[in-house]
């Protein structure tokens, strides 16, 4: 209970006000955790269209394997670079930030900071999602300062003016994402000329309750295009239009 009191009090305290320059009618897709579907599978059907993506990483999830998934190798999130998506941060050990303490937390990013260095890469991610959207007041507000943004779960649409520290997203799921509320979410986006962030997991044909099939993820961005949506990364909503 004080936990989900806790997420509740995040969204009105140590907020980080910004007015994005994005363009009108942003749509972002996003994948938590990065299994191998959503390197492979979920790329492609971006790329097939024209666009990236934003792939928030554990570098302790790497090469892992478990009953429903391999997760992705290093080749995979440079792979990922190489073509133009986004590789963010989501934690190292894919820890719930609301049950450790702030020194476990920073040690959890500072971790995740080394692997990305590891890679060979000479910046780090500038964005990040909380794990299991699990964020507290204390913990939006270290992870507000440490990165360019944070998102959270919260199924809402992004005004022109958000919360960098706690954006909203959508999650894309073939269990509760009926084709009718896919569109409902899209036209609501167009209309406010607001930012729209999907996130999934797993792109596959036997999804689970926070994963979607190949079918919808392209569903739902041939529906975002034909709505006239730009399809951006989250860091290049952030970075405004070029």
């Amino acid at each position: 209970m004080w936990n989900k009191i806790n997420r509740r009090l995040a969204r009105v305290t140590n907020v980080k006000k910004a007015t994005l320059a994005h363009s009108p009618c942003s749509v972002s897709f996003s994948f938590d955790d990065v299994p191998q579907s959503a390197c492979r599978t979920g790329s492609r059907i971006l790329e097939e269209h024209g666009c990236r993506g934003s792939f928030y990483a554990c570098g302790g999830l790497t090469e892992r394997e478990c009953a429903a998934e391999h997760f992705h190798t290093r080749d995979d999130l440079c792979g990922l670079r190489e073509r133009g998506h986004e590789v963010a941060c989501h934690g190292y050990a894919h820890l719930d930030y609301q049950s450790i303490s702030m020194d476990q937390i920073r040690r959890d990013l500072d971790q995740n900071h080394a692997f990305f260095q590891e890679l060979g890469w000479s910046e780090p991610p500038r964005n990040f999602a909380y794990p299991y959207g699990c964020v507290s007041p204390a913990v939006k507000s270290l992870c507000g300062d440490h990165f360019a943004s944070a998102r959270g779960v919260q199924g809402a649409i992004n005004g022109a003016t958000c919360d960098l520290a706690l954006l909203k997203s959508v999650l894309l799921c073939a269990e509760t994402l009926s084709p009718a509320s896919l569109d409902r979410w899209i036209e609501q986006t167009r209309e406010s000329q607001g930012w729209l962030i999907f996130f999934t997991h797993r792109v596959v044909n036997d999804p689970g309750k926070f994963d979607c099939t190949p079918e919808l993820l392209e569903m739902a961005v041939e529906r975002s295009i034909a709505a006239g949506c730009t399809i951006s990364t989250v860091g290049e909503v952030l970075e405004g239009p070029s």
